[in-house]
């Protein structure tokens, strides 16, 4: 058995982060991060309301709600059977903050068409100004 030694100076310099970037990748970074930062409030603040419906509406309340659910989605047509979630997330995250994204499956699989749901009523007509795309 051969031992290999090495002082701990080595060793901390040889895993030192080995990366430099530049102000504009690092205000790139901080953007994204806060735009993601706000997307989860976004998710967490309709989350709460959510369940707060659920838990503590009556009937006429989880049917409205239902209505507005409704009313910030939109229907995807003509989708290729090869699609995913993450690809419809991606052609419609700059609509808007997305709250799910349904494609509903048939015996053979996806049956072409999708659901978006969003959290913002504004995204809906973005989205829909994509009709074509």
């Amino acid at each position: 058995m051969v031992v290999k030694t090495q002082s701990i100076d080595t060793v901390r310099r040889s895993t030192q982060c080995a990366f430099s970037f530049s102000t504009q990748q690092v205000e790139g970074l901080k953007a994204k991060y806060n735009k993601l930062s706000e997307r989860v409030d976004r998710l967490r603040n309709e989350s709460a309301r959510t369940q707060n419906i659920i838990t503590e509406g009556g009937i006429s309340d989880v049917r409205l709600f239902t209505e507005e659910m409704d009313a910030r989605s939109i229907y995807v047509g003509n989708v290729d059977y090869e699609v995913t979630t993450k690809t419809l997330e991606d052609k419609f995250t700059d609509c808007g903050t997305i709250t799910r994204v349904t494609i509903p499956q048939g015996l053979k699989g996806p049956k072409g068409f999708a659901y978006v749901e969003f959290v913002e009523d504004t995204a809906v007509q973005h989205a829909l100004n994509l009709n074509n795309t």
